[in-house]
């Protein structure tokens, strides 16, 4: 197999990876959206983690994430932060001719994990 054939497989292994964990977030508190959100800008792994780990619907149930609110909002303040900042950096290229790419959405991946935070 060839490196584009490598490639091709791994980008379908990694949407199919993706599909599945949306899934699974549809029965969950994160939803299908963060789900994928999350497996896109930071990885299929991250994104299963957090989806695994949001509490399943349950009619009539209110997440326990409630009483640890201020914990929440420090946390979340702190990827919120973390991201900007990072993005703020790789925006500016420090010492290369453009922003890398990958560094932008994994930025982008911890701003939208402070903003879930903030959400819930």
């Amino acid at each position: 197999m060839d490196n584009s054939g490598a490639s091709a497989l791994l980008l379908f292994l990694y949407l199919v990876f993706t599909a599945l964990i949306g899934a699974m977030g549809s029965k969950r508190y994160i939803g299908t959206g963060w789900s994928v959100f999350f497996c896109v800008t930071l990885s299929p792994i991250i994104g299963f983690i957090l989806t695994i780990i949001s509490p399943k619907k349950v009619e009539g149930y209110e997440s326990p994430i409630v009483k640890y609110r201020f914990i929440g909002i420090i946390v979340s303040s702190i990827f919120l932060l973390a991201g900007l900042l990072a993005l703020i950096g790789a925006c500016m290229g420090l010492g290369s001719s453009e922003p890398p790419f990958k560094a932008i959405v994994i930025c982008i991946g911890f701003i939208g994990l402070g903003i879930y935070g903030f959400k819930k």
